[in-house]
């Protein structure tokens, strides 16, 4: 994942700003359905992601607004 250096720039207090894209979720749920195994597999990935980054966020910065916008519902 290139998170990489947004990680690393919220733990040295470097970060001023970011958006982060997470592109096909959206289409996995219309190919897959959303109760497929495969599916929720990559749906509690994307979370845990979102978590450690909100995590490392409230950690290093005292003010900040983390947005979580969906493109069309299906997540």
């Amino acid at each position: 994942m290139g998170d990489v250096d947004i990680k690393e720039k919220i733990r040295k207090r470097k970060l001023k700003d970011f958006t982060l894209l997470y592109i096909g979720y959206g289409e996995l749920a219309h190919f897959y359905g959303t109760e497929s195994e495969f599916f929720k597999k990559k749906m509690r990935k994307f979370s845990e992601e979102l978590e450690e980054i909100f995590v490392l966020l409230k950690r290093n910065y005292d003010d900040f607004v983390l947005t979580i916008l969906g493109d069309h519902g299906m997540i």
